[in-house]
């Protein structure tokens, strides 16, 4: 488990909430964890059907140039580059 660490509320295997920083998925970055032991638990139980690299999630300009944005939308974000699940930035 990659040492990520972020200000989430609960782990997303056991739900519980304390006082110690949750660690991201290193693959998706996605789910949060609050040991190794909740990661396996719950790598296990499904979430290798749904993990996604955050690489595989980019998407291209071509593809955002296709999508409803309106004009000034897309002049100020030439550069950016989305998640294709959210199309939050990247």
């Amino acid at each position: 488990m990659k040492k990520t660490v972020f200000d989430k509320q609960s782990c997303d295997n056991c739900g519980s909430v304390g006082n110690l920083p949750l660690k991201a998925c290193s693959r998706c970055k996605l789910v949060f964890y609050c040991s190794k032991e909740c990661q396996t638990i719950h790598w296990k139980s499904g979430h290798k059907k749904t993990c996604i690299l955050v690489n595989d999630r980019r998407v291209n300009n071509k593809i955002l140039s296709d999508l409803s944005l309106n004009q000034e939308d897309k002049n100020n974000n030439s550069n950016v580059v989305c998640c294709v699940i959210c199309l939050d930035s990247i």
